[in-house]
């Protein structure tokens, strides 16, 4: 995969942050696809911070970079990420 999204970009139409009135900290990739179409559609499963609690979030981003193109095509919240406890 070959899509790179530097920290303080922002892919939101609207300049947002985000769609969500909120601020949400990137902590790693969960999962990651991508889908050929005219151009690439990555498919992302982020976790994210969230006013101090783990979230899992999908995003689906559409780039073409031919044309110096990408747009989040989707954004929502799939739940909360798990939690891992010592044992």
């Amino acid at each position: 995969m070959s899509l790179v999204l530097h920290k303080k970009e922002t892919l939101w139409p609207d300049g947002k942050e985000t769609p969500y009135n909120t601020l949400l900290q990137f902590k790693k990739v969960v999962n990651a696809k991508q889908q050929v179409v005219s151009g690439t559609i990555y498919i992302l499963t982020l976790e994210v911070e969230d006013g101090g609690k783990k979230k899992v979030y999908e995003a689906k981003i559409w780039e073409k970079p031919w044309l110096n193109f990408k747009e989040v095509q989707e954004f929502k919240l799939i739940g909360d990420a798990p939690t891992h406890h010592s044992a």
